[in-house]
This record gives C-alpha cells, sequence and structure tokens, in this order.
C-alpha cells in the first residue's frame, strides 16, 4: 500500500468512526477521545514510507494474545480490539518489573488470587466464534510480527468495561474510551 493510498482513506475512516460515535450516543470527550487515537492511527498509516519487515512469531505468543483481544474485546471494533491488545504489550515490553515479561505471561498474570483478564479465571467460556476470532488474531499477529498499532496506545497499561468500577480507577489517569472499555495510564 503505497503513502498516497494511505492518505485517500483518511477521509473514509474518519467519517466511519464519526458514525460509530454518534450512533453509540457517546459524549463530546469519548467521541474526541476516540477520534483522537482514529487520527493518529491514519497519520501513522499515511506517513509510513516503507512496508515494514515482519519479525518471527512465536505460536504461542501469538495464541495467547490472540485469546486475550477474543475473550475480552471479541465483540467490539478493531480499535477496540487494537487497544486490549496494546495493553498487553505495553506491559511486557515495561522494564520495571511490575509485569511479566511475555505476552503469555502477561495474560496469565495472577495476583494472589485475582487474574489480571477476567476470563483466565472463568471456569466455563463461551463458545468461540472463528470469524472474530481469527479478526483478533489477524490484529495480534500484525502486532507481534511488525510492532504496529502503537502510536496513541504507548502508555496505556490499564482497562476496565464501562459497567464495573474497579477501586484502582480512581488513582489511574483515564486517557480514552474506545467501544465499551475505559483505558488509563500506568
Amino acid at each position: 500500500m503505497t503513502k498516497t493510498e494511505n492518505i485517500l482513506r483518511l477521509p473514509i475512516v474518519i467519517l466511519i468512526f464519526a458514525y460509530i460515535a454518534f450512533s453509540l450516543g457517546r459524549s463530546d470527550t469519548q467521541i474526541v477521545d476516540t477520534f483522537r487515537v482514529a487520527y493518529t492511527y491514519v497519520v501513522s498509516l499515511a506517513t509510513r514510507t516503507q512496508e515494514p519487515v515482519a519479525k518471527a512469531v512465536d505460536p504461542k505468543e501469538l495464541k495467547c494474545l490472540a485469546d486475550n483481544i477474543y475473550y475480552e474485546a471479541g465483540n467490539q471494533s478493531d480499535l477496540g480490539k487494537i487497544a486490549v491488545a496494546r495493553v498487553v504489550m505495553n506491559r511486557a515490553e515495561e522494564a520495571n518489573g511490575r509485569f511479566p515479561t511475555s505476552v503469555c505471561g502477561v495474560v496469565y498474570q495472577k495476583i494472589k488470587t485475582t487474574c489480571q483478564f477476567s476470563w483466565v479465571c472463568a471456569h466455563k467460556r463461551p463458545a468461540v466464534n472463528t470469524e472474530l476470532y481469527d479478526a483478533g488474531r489477524e490484529i495480534a499477529y500484525k502486532i507481534l510480527a511488525y510492532n504496529s498499532f502503537k502510536e496513541g496506545f504507548d502508555d496505556i497499561m490499564f482497562y476496565h468495561a464501562d459497567y464495573v468500577k474497579p477501586g484502582w480507577g480512581n488513582r489511574l489517569k483515564q486517557v480514552l474510551r474506545i467501544d465499551n472499555h475505559i483505558f488509563y495510564k500506568g
């Protein structure tokens, strides 16, 4: 894909995000947050001058990331899936020891008896929708192989569904709201 082709997609992507934001009845702040992320993402596509070279992807790490995308955001937009995946990657890449350094380590991390991602501790998981799983797996591959979609997500470390109110949410700075997740700096 050429730089020109990417630039030509900008108005289409912005219109799609506008439609999604307005049709979901988001507040002005939520709409602005969504547009900021969308704009950053599209600009990164438009300014890319050459195709990156893929690095080898560990199949186990790919499965862990794809599973987490599916169970945490499988029914959400690609942007929502990307944001959830970037939280996992940001944690794995953090150097201060709060989180494991592998994707699978982050996904399956427990603190005492609490799983970092609720689906990990669920005793029964719903049947997998192959189409939704494959969409998440494709995003997981792009992130692991090309370190894609960093722009706009480089400092998010936590998130939760918008229908829960975790105690830690008040101590962190909220930076994004995408679909039904709220994201925080770490």
